[in-house]
């Protein structure tokens, strides 16, 4: 699927739409504001001594905005498959096309997309609306509020390569070669089979096609199948904080002869084992990791993911003398990691600040006991070509976790990552009071 950005032209206002305006001829965009996204809208409130979150949210009051875009669906979008990606909505999200509720979110860190399809109004105007919930803060620091990172518009035609459904791992490294292979989920919408042929590219950093491959397909009607290629790559340059070199996996579709879809999805070639003897090796060389973590605001400028803040961010942490930072305490950005694998620090990314023990009273906890698999599967889709990540965080100072359902919790987590991403390690952020005064008696009970 073809990605362009849906930032622009956007309106915001305080609050949720009313839906008696319209009885009185009220416009429903009084008081609104025209931004471009990603936007902070609490960076842009007045900070208030007596603000009830105080310190946690930088004195900034935490409220929900609306957020509308107007825009025309072409006749020519009619029978493609049209998706929007939020790559992130603090804290909670209802999206509304043509007044329809099509989409919610319930955790402000995890992306979601969005089938567009069957409200769309083709050769019409079309009205979106985002209300973003943040009322009474969601974190126990500065979260920011509205819509904060990147919207993205996705359109493909009736067979195309789904977002986040490449997977590329390097299973084998040595000095002289390594195996790469690539699985790519091809969804079809059409009411009949179709048939294609698949390219599949290795492009190097001086743009060179280093490996290729042609297979014919045949689709079944409205489903998803997934190609799979595996490469032997000679001398690979492999990618490690010192040398972070990435390889360019491009997959093309064709139908016909004709062009119908294309992706480029930057990688990097690299083996990482983690025991107690040596500790992390990457590329079978020692490494300790020199870390920082980070929230994912920007300082003065708020919480909007701004992608050259990132790379910014990044590179004074590198120049500083790290080697690796942890997402304090939530899913990182695409923006920070594919910072992370061009300027070559490594991650650990961590999928939330609590489970189901409340650190603040709107926090994630309320959601976390139905949402979790939903979000960790979220957290691994959005990191799993990353070179960078290296370490999933399964929370951080979790009280629960000296109880007996709190190790069983931890267990459910650690199990629902390797099977979906058995390339990397697990960890957790503890801290033992926390665990102790958690436990309470259970602390006391022998294990059997």
């Amino acid at each position: 699927m073809k990605k362009q950005s849906f930032n622009q032209n956007w309106y915001v206002y305080t609050g949720i739409a009313n839906p008696f305006g319209a009885i009185f001829g009220a416009d429903p965009l009084q008081n609104s504001k025209k931004v471009t996204l990603p936007y902070d809208a609490m960076i842009y409130e007045k900070t208030d001594k007596d603000e009830p979150n105080g310190t946690t949210s930088g004195f900034y009051p935490s409220k929900t905005y609306t957020f509308t875009k107007f825009f025309e669906a072409p006749k020519s979008w009619n029978n493609k498959q049209i998706m929007l990606e939020f790559e992130g909505v603090m804290s909670k999200a209802k999206v509304y096309l043509n007044n329809n509720l099509i989409a919610t979110n319930d955790y402000g860190y995890s992306q979601f997309y969005v089938n567009l399809t069957p409200h769309l109004k083709y050769g019409e105007e079309n009205t979106l609306q985002v209300t973003a919930i943040n009322t009474n803060n969601s974190s126990r620091w500065y979260s920011g509020s509205g819509i904060y990172r990147n919207v993205n518009l996705w359109l493909g035609n009736d067979i195309s390569l789904l977002p986040e459904g490449t997977h590329i791992t390097t299973p084998d490294i040595t000095k002289d070669e390594a195996s790469v292979i690539i699985d790519s989920q091809l969804n079809n919408v059409a009411q009949n089979s179709n048939k294609l042929k698949i390219i599949t590219n290795i492009i190097d950093k001086d743009k060179q096609i280093v490996a290729s491959e042609e297979q014919i397909a045949t689709i079944p009607a409205q489903s998803t199948i997934t190609a799979h290629f595996r490469f032997n790559l000679d001398n690979p340059t492999l990618w490690s904080p010192d040398n972070p070199n990435l390889y360019h996996c491009q997959i093309v579709l064709k139908q016909t002869g004709l062009k119908i879809d294309q992706v480029e999805i930057p990688f990097g070639i690299r083996k990482l084992q983690l025991d107690a003897k040596h500790g992390l090796r990457i590329n079978g060389k020692v490494t300790n990791l020199r870390g920082a973590c980070i929230h994912h605001d920007n300082g003065i400028i708020g919480a909007a993911t701004l992608a050259d803040a990132e790379e910014f961010r990044c590179q004074k942490l590198k120049d500083a003398g790290f080697n690796a930072i942890r997402s304090s305490h939530h899913p990182m950005s695409k923006e920070m990691l594919e910072a992370c694998d061009k300027i070559g620090m490594l991650v650990m990314d961590e999928i939330s600040d609590m489970w189901n023990t409340p650190k603040h009273e709107n926090d994630f906890s309320f959601e976390f006991s139905e949402s979790w698999p939903k979000h960790v599967s979220k957290m691994i889709a959005k990191d799993f070509n990353h070179p960078s990540v290296v370490l999933y965080s399964l929370g951080n100072e979790i009280p629960e976790i000296g109880q007996e359902s709190g190790r069983v919790q931890l267990r459910k987590l650690a199990e629902a990552i390797h099977r979906q991403d058995p390339t990397r390690f697990t960890t957790a952020a503890l801290n033992g009071m926390v665990a102790l005064i958690g436990a309470g008696n259970d602390a006391l009970t022998p294990v059997s």
